[in-house]
């Protein structure tokens, strides 16, 4: 079953997942990777989301696993957060405005290295890269009792 919640109805798409007891396999869109969702518990076992990063996965630059400063896990969004800054910063330091910074992105051998590795744009404009297929499985030592992990390819 394919669940597309909008960050706002993750309600909805908890209901379908009770309702389903299991019986169907679970795909879902990125939104449903949240912590509440990991709350909802066997309901959700199985549910597969493509994300763009995964801390389980081997980052460029190591992080620590819960950094204080972030009250838990590092996430796809911090992560993604992290390489906005990061390639903003670049951009800037090599054109410092508006014009130059836009100018410097839409460039085809722009690349900046980040902790996902080298951050490139495709000439829509949207980031070069794969996604990470996660699944929720149970783990003892999640404070949920359930996590996303990676799914080997």
């Amino acid at each position: 079953m394919l669940i597309l919640p909008h960050i706002d109805r993750l309600d909805r798409a908890f209901a379908l997942g009770d309702a389903n007891r299991g019986r169907l396999k679970l795909y879902g869109n990125s939104p449903l990777s949240t912590i509440k969702t990991l709350e909802q518990g066997q309901s959700m076992v199985g549910l597969m989301v493509a994300i763009p990063w995964s801390s389980k996965r081997e980052p460029i630059v190591p992080l620590p696993r819960r950094p204080a400063s972030f009250g838990g896990d590092v996430s796809w969004r911090t992560s993604a957060t992290y390489d906005a800054v990061y390639v903003v910063a670049n951009a800037l330091a090599v054109a410092p405005s508006r014009e130059g910074l836009q100018k410097v992105l839409t460039e085809p051998e722009f690349v900046s290295s980040t902790i996902n590795g080298e951050v490139r744009f495709l000439p829509n404009g949207d980031r070069a890269g794969q996604a990470t297929l996660v699944q929720i499985k149970p783990s003892p030592s999640h404070v949920t009792g359930y996590d996303f992990f990676p799914i080997n390819r």
